[in-house]
């Protein structure tokens, strides 16, 4: 029974909340996103529990926070395990808000100033994001100038 309502808890949460909250003005969507990654946390879902169908992650990054950070106080690594949460749950709602907020972006910078930076290399440029929180604005703003991109992500 358990698994059942999480499992339509889950399915609400992916097909109705999501879904309304990327056509909330981009403040209130961004705010229910970072609650919804600390839910996420308490619960203990994100993408690959889910797809999974068990929920190994929290306690396998519970584990490597201590390992990592064996010297700072458990109230500091639940934090960064919060925060985890709360920055996979922006990088989803940036997901489906993306043409907004490409939108709500700085103009970039002109195509001759692009090319100064660019020099004679056609090759693009690489960029490694830290965090999703700004991984897919950031990508859709540079691409905006006219430079080739190539980008990477990774999860840790």
């Amino acid at each position: 029974m358990r698994a059942w309502v999480q499992g339509k808890l889950i399915a609400m949460d992916a097909a109705v909340l999501m879904w309304v909250a990327h056509r909330l003005p981009l403040g209130l969507g961004r705010g229910w996103a970072t609650v919804r990654g600390v839910i996420h946390a308490g619960l203990g879902y994100d993408w690959l529990s889910i797809g999974t169908g068990r929920y190994p992650v929290r306690p396998m990054t519970w584990r490597a926070l201590r390992r990592l950070a064996p010297e700072q106080p458990a109230w500091r690594r639940l934090f960064w395990l919060f925060e985890r949460y709360i920055h996979f749950s922006r990088a989803e709602w940036e997901g489906l808000a993306l043409p907004r907020l490409v939108d709500s972006l700085p103009p970039p910078s002109a195509p001759s100033e692009a090319a100064n930076h660019a020099g004679s290399v056609r090759r693009g440029t690489v960029h490694l994001m830290f965090h999703y929180g700004s991984l897919y604005p950031g990508v859709a703003w540079l691409s905006k100038s006219g430079i080739k991109l190539n980008w990477m992500t990774s999860d840790i």
